[in-house]
């Protein structure tokens, strides 16, 4: 589960992020964060934050710091400026082997010229043969938030080993309407936005993969409530 403060904001499909193959990620961001947590399980974590600076083509329009659990980790961010005075190009920011000891990751953003802004975070469990061991098979969810929605919404999930991963969304007739995730992915919790321009109101499929492999598929009315139930021994979902 994860928990902001800001405003979510989606670009269209067509806008071109420079170096990156993940575009979808970048194709929305929360604007001025104040605050981001995300509930995790106790242990150490290598944390990837990304942006791309869509809004402002200057290099003294945003500036701001950001901490995790009271420490300060960014130092004054200046995306452009990073980004070698380009717009719509991504910074990752790394923060390796940070550890969690209370079950929540806790975010701070501090804003010292414009707003703050985040695309997306990737955070990966740092694991051994022992605490691979003692992970269990399990049921897990998939809510999806705001809960119910419209054409926008966000998915937050969490891989204890690396997979391929496929989101896929279906009419019922068939015909693909759009892929929401497609890559493989290493172990770690995820937080990406995503949107759905221009469907109908109806019931669509929605097709979870592993590996290549159908884990599950739900019939879902995009207008209202939609969960999923699935088992999958390598995959947990965090709650939303």
């Amino acid at each position: 589960m994860a928990e902001w403060g800001g405003t979510v904001v989606h670009h269209p499909d067509t806008l071109e992020i420079l170096n990156t193959v993940e575009d979808t990620v970048y194709h929305s961001e929360i604007r001025n964060p104040t605050f981001y947590e995300v509930r995790l399980p106790e242990g150490r974590y290598h944390i990837t934050l990304q942006f791309a600076e869509t809004q402002y083509n200057s290099p003294s329009s945003r500036v701001f710091d950001i901490f995790a659990e009271n420490q300060l980790i960014i130092d004054n961010l200046n995306i452009f400026v990073e980004a070698g005075l380009k717009m719509n190009t991504t910074v990752e920011k790394v923060i390796s082997d940070f550890e969690v000891n209370d079950g929540i990751l806790e975010f701070f953003f501090k804003s010292v010229t414009g707003e703050p802004v985040l695309s997306g975070m990737k955070i990966e469990l740092i694991t051994t043969a022992i605490t691979d061991q003692k992970l269990p098979p399990e049921i897990f969810q998939w809510d999806i938030f705001p809960n119910p929605f419209n054409s926008q919404f966000s998915i937050q999930y969490q891989l204890v080993m690396p997979q391929e991963v496929e989101i896929l969304v279906y009419t019922v007739q068939g015909q693909l309407v759009k892929s929401l995730v497609k890559g493989r992915q290493s172990a770690g919790a995820y937080a990406q936005h995503f949107q759905l321009p221009n469907v109908s109101t109806g019931i669509y499929l929605i097709v979870l993969k592993i590996d290549q492999q159908i884990a599950g598929v739900k019939k879902s009315d995009l207008s209202e409530v939609k969960k999923m139930m699935i088992f999958n021994p390598y995959l947990r979902w965090l709650d939303g």
